[in-house]
């Protein structure tokens, strides 16, 4: 069987050159290397790792005596909009690091000839424990999964791959010091598996897959935009058909929340959510109408409805609004069940009495 090593990396490439070598010391060869890491990781690898014949893998191949297939196709970097990881801090860069870690420990499970020894020493946190979920989901009884360390002097210095006869820079209470690379020590700790695969039924084992997979489809946050021409609302590949009122109301308050200079992350504030009697005021009603008159086509149909309304100051009261509301969030939440793309009273959000009301989708993913 041939032994190939998948690893989650930072910006520390050392990680895998480390492992390499004391599986070595430990009796396993590794003969290929896979990488889940983002663009700055691939920078580090290529420039430290693999960008000449002087680089460090060769160097560590030389010292053992192996050959190892290892090269930029080898290296995998999750993408959003296309644009690929700079890093992962956000729901959404998390959940799209998750997917690929993945697909690509599944597709490597699937050669039966292969043991997968998994390093998840490096990168976030998050990604670490991602490929050990990864491992459980995937993994078969031959797989290994490991954590490597290394003594202080190693690991405060840049200059320290694997122990080699060489002189390296590290550091001892803030001090630089030099000190043998041969001296360092490794310490290779195995993290016990109980691959899912072996120990479900295969139905229980499928379900528990694509729950996974619902859950992080969940996390990947899809643009939302609202059509008032043809009366729709589209959320990534889904399309909500609304009435041409529903429309131009829903319109209101997902532009409100796109124009808004409140943070990001905001959860409602006046700037970003609208009162509940918002359009008892004359200038907001007659944005209404123009919206309105939008999603009809003209001044057609039940526009003249609404128009009067205006002649009779009567505008929307307060549960005229609400059941408006009410309705386009039973629409949404029978197609989507998604309550960030539902207009939601504030209360819901902060758990206080409120009149105001608002899309907590996040702005920058809203189109209009």
């Amino acid at each position: 069987m041939k032994h190939i090593l998948l690893a989650v990396i930072g910006i520390s490439p050392q990680i895998i050159t480390e492992t390499i070598y004391k599986l070595y010391k430990d009796g396993i060869i590794i003969s290929e290397v896979y990488v889940i890491t983002t663009l700055q990781g691939r920078r580090e690898i290529l420039e430290k790792l693999l960008d000449n014949r002087f680089s460090k893998l060769k160097q560590l191949e030389e010292l053992l005596n192996i050959s190892i297939k290892f090269d930029d196709s080898h290296i995998f970097i999750p993408e959003v909009d296309g644009k690929p990881l700079a890093d992962i801090k956000d729901n959404v860069e998390n959940s799209v690091m998750a997917k690929t870690i993945f697909e690509i420990t599944e597709k490597l499970a699937e050669d039966k000839k292969c043991v997968i020894h998994a390093s998840i020493a490096g990168g976030r946190k998050t990604m670490g424990a991602y490929l050990y979920l990864a491992m459980q989901l995937f993994g078969r009884e031959q797989d290994r999964c490991y954590h490597i360390l290394t003594d202080e002097l190693a690991e405060k210095s840049k200059e320290f791959f694997f122990p080699e006869k060489k002189k390296i820079k590290s550091f001892i209470n803030g001090n630089e010091v030099i000190v043998n690379a041969e001296d360092r020590a490794l310490y290779l700790a195995e993290v016990p598996l109980i691959p899912f695969k072996n120990n479900l039924s295969k139905k229980h084992y499928e379900q528990f897959l694509s729950k996974v997979d619902a859950i992080l489809e969940q996390k990947v946050v899809k643009y939302l935009t609202c059509n008032l021409e043809k009366n729709i609302i589209i959320w990534d590949k889904t399309t909500i058909k609304l009435t041409p009122a529903q429309c131009a109301l829903y319109y209101l308050f997902l532009e409100k929340r796109k124009k808004s200079q409140c943070e990001e992350d905001c959860k409602g504030c006046p700037e970003c959510s609208h009162h509940i009697l918002f359009l008892s005021s004359e200038t907001e009603y007659d944005y209404f109408l123009e919206k309105l008159k939008q999603a009809y086509g003209g001044e057609k149909g039940k526009f003249f409805t609404f128009l009067e309304k205006k002649e009779r100051k009567e505008y929307f009261a307060d549960q005229y609004l609400r059941q408006y509301i009410s309705r386009i969030n039973s629409t949404i939440y029978k197609i989507t069940a998604n309550d960030l793309i539902q207009i939601n009273n504030l209360s819901k959000i902060i758990q206080e009495e409120s009149s105001r009301f608002l899309i907590t989708y996040p702005k920058n993913k809203i189109l209009i």
